[in-house]
């Protein structure tokens, strides 16, 4: 029986080898669809990651873009503020209204003001700008009359010829009226 138990025994460690075997086996087979599944994530990945790189790389070209019309703009803002800066400006007046605006044409003459010989600073700067009149009248003469009433010889002020203007010419709201310019 020895012999027999011998195999019994062979048989039995052979059973329990084949035993463990199956069951590596088993486990291996086991892991390979978790292995497929890991896999098929990392190519995801991947993809996904190749994506983002591509998308990146148009951002950044969108950027760039954006980057020079920024800096193009910016060249051109400071351009325009350099010519504005160097550009002419406009001339200061003043216009002292006399009468009532309406149907009566409107006549226009130069006013000056010969200062005395300490004027006010007020006086100097005011006075430092060109100034006019405007006239509602029936005409020339009549304007020259009205005006010289309000801005005297006497008084230091020499007034221009007058002449008739259209009334888009007329003043803008603001500007300054005989009998502020009187006081």
């Amino acid at each position: 029986m020895n012999g027999l138990g011998n195999v019994v025994t062979v048989l039995a460690m052979f059973l329990a080898g084949l035993e463990v075997v199956l069951q590596v086996f088993k486990e291996s087979i086991s892991r390979v669809p978790q292995a497929q599944g890991i896999e098929k994530q990392i190519l995801e990945a991947k993809a996904e990651t190749l994506k983002a790189r591509e998308l990146t790389q148009i951002r950044q070209a969108e950027l760039a873009a954006v980057k020079t019309r920024s800096e193009a703009a910016k060249a051109a803002l400071q351009q325009a503020n350099h010519d504005i800066a160097d550009a002419p400006k406009a001339r200061e007046i003043f216009i002292h209204e006399v009468g009532e605006p309406g149907i009566l044409p409107i006549f226009r003459a130069s006013l000056r003001r010969n200062l005395s010989d300490k004027p006010e600073p007020n006086q100097v700067l005011f006075w430092s700008y060109e100034n006019f009149v405007d006239v509602w009248a029936t005409n020339p003469d009549a304007a020259e009359r009205v005006a010289s009433r309000l801005f005297s010889a006497k008084a230091g002020y020499e007034l221009g010829a007058f002449r008739q203007i259209e009334k888009t010419a007329a003043p803008s709201p603001g500007a300054s009226t005989s009998q502020e310019a009187a006081a």
